[in-house]
C-alpha cells in the first residue's frame, strides 16, 4: 500500500510542477510537456486505483477475519455453557446425595465387597470339595470297573442266523488260543427238530439236550449250556457250568481274567415265553422264551456290563439292571474256563 501512496504523490507533484512551468515555457517545448502530464496523470491515476483495490481488498479481509472471529467466539460461548451445565449438574447432584446418603451407599458397597469376598471364598472350597468327590469317584469307578483284553469278535451274519450260542463258544475258546471254526463247532453240537405239528399238537426238540433246529437257518430256535459244554470238552477240556450263579458273580470272575458265555436276549431287550411244544423224545412240555441269545461278557463298570455279542459282531455294552433282569429270566445260564 505505502509503495502505491508514493507512486502517487510523486505523479502528482510531477503533474503540478509541469503545469506551473508549462506558461514559461517556449511553445516548441509545451507540446512535450503536455504528454509529461498526461503520462503524470495516467500513472496518478493507476496508483489511485490500485490504492482503492487495496483498500478494499483489506476490508473484506478485515470483514473475513471478524466473521471468523465472531464464529470462534460463538464456538467458546457454547462450550462454555456446555461446561456451565456439567457445573450444575454436578452442583445438583451434590445437592441430592447428603452426607449421610453417601456414608450410607459407602457401606453398602463396603457390605458387596465383604459378600463378594465370602462367595468367593465359598466358591473356592466348592471347587476344593467337588475336586476331592470327583477323585473319589475315580478312585471308586476304577474299583467298580474292569475289562478283559484280546476277546475277539465274530459276526454270526450271514452264515449263521440262529448261531449264537456256537459263536460265543468259539469267541471263548479263541481268547485261549484254540484253533477251531464256527462251523467245526456247529457240526459237532447235537441237533433236534423244529416244530412241527403231529395231529395238531406241535412237537420239537429239547434245547437242554440239542439245538433246536438248525443254527444255520433263519428258522432254527436255540439250545442251552449241556450240549455246548459237551461240544466244547471236544476243543478245550475243563470248561465249568456255572449256572444257576448271579450276575455279580460272573462280573467276579471277569474280574479275575475269565471271560464268562452267559445266555439273556437279544440287544437285552424285555422278552416273555412266546410258545411252547412237546419233547418229542420225553413228552415233556417245553416253554420258549423268544429272542434267546447267547454271547460272552467280557468287562464291567458300575451302571453296564461289556460283552463280545455275535448279534452285532461288536464290542457292546449294555446296561447292568436290565442285562441282569435278562441274564435271571433265562436262567442264569454260564460257562467259563479257569485256564
Amino acid at each position: 500500500m505505502l509503495i502505491y501512496l508514493l507512486f502517487i504523490i510523486i505523479s502528482l507533484l510531477v503533474f503540478v510542477g509541469i503545469v506551473a512551468l508549462y506558461g514559461n515555457v517556449r511553445k516548441k517545448y509545451r507540446k512535450l510537456f503536455r504528454k509529461i502530464m498526461a503520462v503524470c496523470f495516467v500513472f496518478f491515476l493507476i496508483g489511485s486505483i490500485n490504492l482503492l483495490f487495496f483498500q478494499v481488498t483489506k476490508n473484506f479481509e478485515e470483514e473475513t477475519d471478524i466473521t471468523s472471529l465472531e464464529e470462534n467466539v460463538d464456538a467458546l460461548n457454547d462450550n462454555i455453557a456446555l461446561k456451565n451445565s456439567s457445573i450444575e449438574e454436578l452442583e445438583d447432584l451434590d445437592q441430592v446425595l447428603s452426607d449421610e446418603e453417601i456414608r450410607d451407599y459407602d457401606n453398602e458397597y463396603k457390605s458387596l465387597s465383604s459378600d463378594l469376598k465370602a462367595n468367593t471364598n465359598l466358591l473356592t472350597s466348592l471347587e476344593n470339595e467337588y475336586n476331592d468327590l470327583n477323585k473319589e469317584y475315580q478312585t471308586l469307578y476304577d474299583e467298580t470297573s474292569y475289562l478283559i483284553d484280546g476277546v475277539v469278535t465274530y459276526h454270526q451274519y450271514p452264515d449263521y442266523p440262529n448261531g449264537c450260542e456256537s459263536v460265543a463258544l468259539y469267541i471263548l475258546l479263541k481268547y485261549y488260543h484254540v484253533d477251531v471254526t464256527v462251523e467245526e463247532i456247529v457240526e459237532a453240537l447235537p441237533k433236534g427238530s423244529s416244530p412241527h405239528r403231529i395231529n395238531g399238537v406241535l412237537y420239537a426238540g429239547n434245547p437242554l439236550r440239542e439245538f433246536v433246529g438248525d443254527p444255520r437257518l433263519y428258522t432254527g430256535y436255540g439250545v442251552f449250556e449241556e450240549p455246548i459244554i459237551e461240544v466244547a470238552n471236544q476243543f478245550k477240556e475243563g470248561i465249568i457250568n456255572y449256572t444257576g450263579h448271579s450276575l455279580d458273580d460272573v462280573l467276579a470272575l471277569v474280574r479275575d481274567g475269565h471271560p464268562v458265555q452267559v445266555w439273556a436276549s437279544i440287544n437285552m431287550e424285555d422278552t416273555d415265553v412266546c410258545v411252547s411244544w412237546i419233547d418229542e423224545d420225553t413228552g415233556e412240555n417245553v416253554d420258549w422264551i423268544c429272542d434267546l441269545h447267547s454271547l460272552v461278557v467280557i468287562g464291567y463298570d458300575y451302571q453296564s456290563v461289556i460283552t463280545s455279542d455275535s448279534y452285532t459282531g461288536e464290542i457292546e455294552t449294555y446296561d447292568r439292571d436290565q442285562f441282569e433282569k435278562m441274564y435271571n429270566l433265562f436262567g442264569k445260564r454260564a460257562l467259563y474256563y479257569e485256564e
